[in-house]
């Protein structure tokens, strides 16, 4: 908290963590996120010291600073050699390229541990709080040039696994059978009841939901990518 209330005056007054000034403690993008240090290496081969370009958000380092990206920096274009989730780096070197790339990767969202239950007024069924496990592998990229592809690469990355704490509800099996009846697709509904709770909530902006592709959940042949058969609304925290 940036505040804090003082029980002698009953008014708020800045927490001295964050002196002297709040100002550079509230981000202008949301919520506050951790961050991975882009460290541009290109002098390290001529005797010279690395330097940091800049941090980034975990929300885009998965998708901007993966092993043979082109990172844009003010304009110019760096080539990412190496990603560590550990150090929570990322090397980079100065190159000129005439194509950026494109990241190719896929989420897996999983409920796996229950911390409280809670019955829903009016109703019979109960909403679930508890760990979210989050599961982000790039497998490779494209390589773009004005909105053409101009070659596809793979990548053997390791897994990116966090875990954060989001509610969930298990849609009964009498409402599926509704939803059938009635032509609707419950992957689809699913989805827009997710949204429809992230716009009650006056902090939506924390919160997250998983958004499914239509190629992917339309798709007629068996997928190498395994996911659990589940009918429920997941939401979580971000960040």
């Amino acid at each position: 908290m940036v505040f804090e209330i003082n029980p002698h005056q009953y008014r708020y007054h800045t927490h001295p963590q964050y002196l002297p000034y709040p100002s550079k403690h509230v981000s202008i993008r949301g919520s506050k996120e951790s961050t991975y240090t882009i460290i541009d290496v290109t002098r390290l081969s001529r005797g010279g010291e690395a330097r940091i370009l800049e941090e980034i958000e975990d929300s885009r380092v998965l998708f901007e600073a993966y092993e043979g990206a082109i990172f844009i920096h003010q304009g110019l274009t760096f080539l990412v050699q190496e990603v560590s989730h550990d150090s929570r780096t990322a090397h980079v070197v100065r190159t000129d390229v005439g194509w950026t790339t494109q990241a190719r990767d896929f989420t897996n969202y999983d409920a796996v541990r229950t911390y409280r239950i809670r019955e829903v007024k009016g109703s019979p069924n109960r909403a679930f709080y508890g760990r979210i496990d989050i599961v982000t592998v790039v497998f490779g990229y494209f390589k773009m040039q004005r909105g053409k592809i101009l070659d596809v690469v793979d990548l053997e990355s390791p897994p990116f696994e966090r875990d954060t704490t989001g509610f969930w509800f298990d849609v009964p099996s009498a409402n599926l059978q509704l939803m059938k009846r009635k032509g609707l697709n419950p992957a689809e509904a699913i989805h827009a009841a997710c949204h429809a709770i992230l716009n009650r909530f006056e902090l939506g902006h924390l919160l997250r939901t998983e958004c499914k592709i239509p190629q992917k959940e339309y798709q007629t042949r068996e997928s190498q990518r395994k996911r659990p058969a589940r009918y429920n609304l997941l939401l979580w925290v971000s960040g």
